[in-house]
């Protein structure tokens, strides 16, 4: 059962446990400090007109705020639904991981057939207190006309981990996700890990940047796309500011049709320092002798490619 779910506009549910906070809505009503201390922070590392266009509408979402060194034995489930044609959902959301506190999070975004060209926009600010650590499990299910737009921005303070996930498993027409992580503490951490299909008239954009401000802070991106169709962009990037900092980008494409595209393009760039930075990218097609090894195993094509596509996201 959600612990939270946002049908189109409406909390259909929300539960409180000791220490978190769901609804954003009630925790305004009752003047949470959390929400005037963070309320601007981060937005200033977004796209500026997007964040302008955010908050030119009405928006939910939630608060989940940890006390200091409570471990939070289960993962919070959060849900967002679309179900009505031509809605417009507006999602603003704040994680607070208090000081050497540790969460989990899945987030389910979905959208039903009847949803037509609805469309997802969310705000998400993040903040990982000293020593503490958060697990972030995104699963997106969009329909083929939906439009997706997500500004999310994480910070991680001295000692602060963060693994983080997310899965396109249905493309919509358009989606624009750009995360930032900034990893301003010394000794944070950040394991991350992006995988997406595409398919037909649809424009994916789903890159993302990482700072490593902090010394001996650590981050290593790891994305993947299938593209079964559409135009796909995957611009990531890592940015160090000090000498101690280690990066690591890897960026996958997998392009199984002729009416596939795939931009990607790994950015490093050490400021003033002599980081330690690397990359790789592959752009790559299912090559024939594979499909024939599995004819001769009784699999047929279409069984095939869904398992080199699935062996293709595992490695």
């Amino acid at each position: 059962m959600p612990d939270f779910i946002l049908e189109n506009d409406q909390v259909m549910l929300a539960t409180n446990q000791t220490g978190l906070i769901l609804d954003i809505s009630q925790a305004q009503k009752m003047n949470i400090p959390e929400l005037e201390k963070y309320a601007n922070f981060g937005l200033d590392r977004l796209d500026f007109q997007a964040v302008k266009r955010f908050f030119a509408h009405p928006s939910n979402g939630y608060l989940i705020k940890t006390n200091p060194n409570q471990i939070v034995k289960r993962s919070l489930d959060i849900c967002f639904s679309l179900n009505q044609a031509g809605f417009n959902q507006y999602a603003r959301n704040l994680i607070i991981v208090s000081e050497n506190s540790s969460l989990s999070v899945k987030i389910n975004c979905q959208a039903e057939t009847c949803s037509g060209d609805a469309e997802h926009f969310s705000l998400t600010q993040i903040v990982v207190e000293p020593g503490a650590s958060l697990k972030l499990e995104m699963e997106h299910y969009w329909q083929a006309n939906n439009q997706v737009e997500s500004l999310m921005v994480i910070e991680l303070k001295d000692g602060a981990n963060l693994d983080y996930s997310y899965r396109s498993h249905h493309s919509p027409a358009k989606i624009i996700s750009n995360p930032v992580i900034v990893l301003s503490g010394k000794n944070s951490s950040a394991q991350l890990k992006s995988a997406s299909k595409s398919y037909p008239d649809s424009f994916n954009d789903l890159g993302a940047k990482i700072e490593l401000v902090g010394q001996n802070s650590r981050a290593n991106y790891q994305s993947k796309i299938v593209a079964y169709g559409g135009q796909n962009i995957n611009n990531n990037q890592i940015v160090a500011y000090q000498d101690s900092a280690f990066g690591h980008l890897e960026c996958d494409g997998l392009i199984l049709s002729s009416n596939g595209d795939i931009s990607t393009s790994p950015t490093l760039r050490s400021v003033d320092c002599q980081a330690d930075l690397s990359h790789e990218a592959s752009i790559s097609k299912i090559k024939p002798a594979n499909l024939e090894y599995l004819a001769s195993r009784g699999i047929d094509e279409q069984q095939a490619v869904e398992l080199l596509v699935k062996g293709f996201f595992s490695k």
